[in-house]
């Protein structure tokens, strides 16, 4: 019952800042594992700050070797936990603990380095010197995430995990009746604590985590985003689009190799178009998880109560930000797979806008909407320009 006194904490504070990185399969790191399994438990009852702390070394000499499932599991409930304190460590911890689990370089950093017991208590404070950032490589790049940097099939494992825990999305649910059940099962201030976990996790996932979630569960992911996103929670809203812009841009700027693929490009920007869409109020002739909406008409419709200025914007700008994919030279060879994609997401785009820019009483979501349908049409306007430059090309050849 309760936690560890400050006291306590300090002195395993202490112990462990004198230990190094565990080896894998040692026996050292199952009692590690172990401890940290109890730690979990004391976690939501603490109220001082040294208890992030321990956990943070603890984390440190793990490594990534030294998460498991059952270890996953118990630090994302802890950590999420209604009764944890919140505070400057607790994000702190989160941010370490997301960084493990996704196999960033900053935790490679760490378990590549040591802690030593002169580093820490006979170095004055004063005298540290900050540590110079390794150097990039030759052809290394911050906006391109490469291929051949795989996390591993734990890191994949643990991605699941963490997605299961968060918005109910495991390996084996698929049906959307079931999604939206379990997404409407969380409470409201829980469901808001998971989404922010969540954003933390795809803000710093990598390649591998964007291609299993294009690959795999991009379905499952759109239904639980289009729940969320006519949620009567304004914040949870937001957060989901958080979510969706989050995947959009590690898909659409950062990863080199998802941009070669053109098919799965398409199929996040229809998700994107479809789940933007949704709270803007498009309307559909069918309950299920395909998408009908309804014929074109001149008279305005009613915008639902869930689109409020702040979801207005946010809509908006993750519009302008999907378009970005459309944009990126080299993803495909010739225009035309774009352009046919863009003339048939684009009747339902501008139905939204233009229904938002003549109902919406706020003044910034209407300019918003008026910008969205701008950029919308330029970028069509472009696409037809270059393909039909692409088709007169040969044609001027065969001429000459």
């Amino acid at each position: 019952e309760g936690s560890p006194s400050r006291q306590a904490l300090g002195v395993t504070l202490a112990v462990l800042r004198d230990l190094g990185h565990c080896e894998p399969e040692s026996e050292a790191l199952t009692l590690l594992q172990s401890l940290l399994l109890a730690f979990c438990e004391w976690i939501p009852h603490s109220v001082v700050d040294e208890t992030f702390s321990v956990l943070d070394e603890l984390l440190r000499i793990l490594g990534r070797a030294g998460l498991r499932d059952s270890v996953v599991q118990s630090l994302t409930q802890a950590m999420l936990d209604p009764y944890t304190l919140r505070s400057r460590a607790h994000h702190n911890s989160q941010k370490a603990f997301v960084d493990l689990l996704v196999g960033g370089r900053s935790s490679q950093a760490r378990e590549q380095r040591p802690r030593a017991r002169e580093e820490i208590h006979q170095v004055p404070r004063q005298s540290r010197v900050p540590l110079p950032a390794p150097p990039c490589t030759t052809g290394e790049s911050e906006k391109s995430d490469p291929e051949e940097s795989d996390a591993g099939d734990d890191s994949i494992s643990h991605f699941q995990e963490v997605l299961g825990l968060c918005i109910g999305l495991q390996v084996a649910r698929n049906e959307a009746a079931e999604q939206e059940e379990e997404a409407k099962e969380l409470a409201e201030p829980d469901l808001v604590s998971r989404l922010q976990f969540l954003n933390l996790v795809f803000k710093n996932m990598r390649y591998p985590h964007v291609a299993y979630l294009i690959r795999e569960k991009l379905a499952a992911l759109q239904l639980s985003l289009r729940t969320y996103c006519m949620h009567p929670l304004e914040r949870v809203r937001l957060l989901a689009l958080d979510l969706l812009g989050h995947l959009c841009y590690k898909a659409f700027q950062r990863s080199a190799c998802l941009r070669r693929e053109e098919g799965q490009l398409a199929k996040l920007f229809e998700v994107a178009v479809d789940v933007v869409l949704k709270p803007l109020g498009e309307e559909e002739t069918s309950t299920s998880g395909v998408c009908n909406p309804v014929p074109f008409s001149d008279e305005l419709s009613q915008l639902p109560a869930t689109c409020t200025p702040a979801t207005a914007l946010a809509c908006c700008h993750l519009l302008h930000d999907a378009l970005s994919c459309l944009a990126e030279p080299g993803a495909s060879k010739s225009g035309q797979p774009r352009l046919t994609l863009m003339v048939q997401l684009g009747a339902r785009v501008l139905r939204a806008l233009r229904n938002l820019a003549g109902s919406a009483p706020w003044q910034l979501p209407r300019l918003a909407s008026l910008s969205a349908a701008l950029a919308w049409t330029a970028q069509l306007a472009k696409l037809r320009s270059t393909s039909s430059s692409a088709e007169a090309a040969p044609k001027e050849q065969e001429d000459q």
